[in-house]
């Protein structure tokens, strides 16, 4: 046997029983400094980009806006100016967005509420028939009672 599978005064040692002097002490972590602290990705990099503050000056003197803001409104005034790549990127967002989809009802609306409508005035239709059926039902075993009598 090698000397570091023999039982000495440490105790056993080997896969998964590493020598005494080298195991973890009582309270102290395998990960001393841990897993680091804000670690952001590259999405969460650029939301703080896109999301930090800058002056511009404009007719009404200067303002604050989020960097994105202001990236849209150039490229809403280059669309407007004329600018056909502008134009598409503007219209590529409008389309992904939804944005006058969400206003608007949808086309088939009246036809799927008219639908529902007749659905539901037929099941309380429906529900009455069968009310009314059970008290027939109901009279009828109640004249066979009397006339078992």
């Amino acid at each position: 046997m090698s000397t570091s599978n023999r039982d000495n005064s440490n105790g056993p040692v080997g896969y998964g029983r590493p020598p005494v002097e080298r195991r973890f002490k009582p309270g102290q972590s395998g990960n001393p400094k841990g897993r680091p602290k804000n670690r952001k990705d590259v999405a969460g990099m650029l939301k703080d980009i896109l999301e930090r503050p800058i002056k511009i000056r404009g007719g009404s003197g200067v303002r604050n806006i989020s960097m994105l803001q202001a990236i849209l409104e150039v490229t809403a005034n280059k669309a407007v100016a004329g600018d056909a790549r502008a134009l598409g990127f503007v219209m590529q967002v409008v389309e992904k967005l939804e944005l006058f989809r969400k206003f608007e009802p949808p086309e088939d609306h009246q036809r799927r509420s008219a639908e529902s409508r007749q659905k539901l005035e037929r099941l309380i239709e429906l529900k009455a028939e069968e009310r009314m059926q059970a008290e027939l039902l109901r009279r009828e075993q109640e004249q066979q009672d009397l006339e078992s009598r």
